[in-house]
């Protein structure tokens, strides 16, 4: 074995020592994107359950202004309909105290 064959045998074991090497950084590296990911993907999971939580919640809040609309809608209706019940009783108890007093006139006067 000569010096050459001495230093190729060297440079080839450097060689191999750094794949080693680079394959244990390489791996490291992969393991460190994986748990990055994880990561990610737990972020991003949280934030689509608070969406789904906040579109629940806007359903529930459209949902009783519906309710609210509706029930005012209806008690003007019913307010309109018991005003218009009013005015034709105040016009009945007019015509009938015009209808009274014209009756006791008559009386008054026989």
């Amino acid at each position: 074995m000569n010096a050459f064959d001495f230093f190729a045998l060297a440079i080839m074991l450097v060689m191999i020592i750094l794949v080693v090497v680079a394959k244990f950084v390489t791996a490291h590296k992969i393991n460190l994107m994986k748990i990055q990911l994880a990561q990610v993907v737990h972020i991003r999971q949280g934030a689509y359950d608070r969406l789904k939580s906040a579109q629940t919640q806007k359903g529930v809040a459209d949902h009783g202004q519906r309710t609210l609309v509706d029930r005012r809608n209806k008690l003007a209706k019913r307010i309109a309909e018991i005003k218009e019940e009013m005015a034709t009783l105040e016009k009945e108890e007019a015509a009938h105290k015009q209808r009274t007093s014209v009756r006791d006139r008559k009386v008054d006067r026989e």
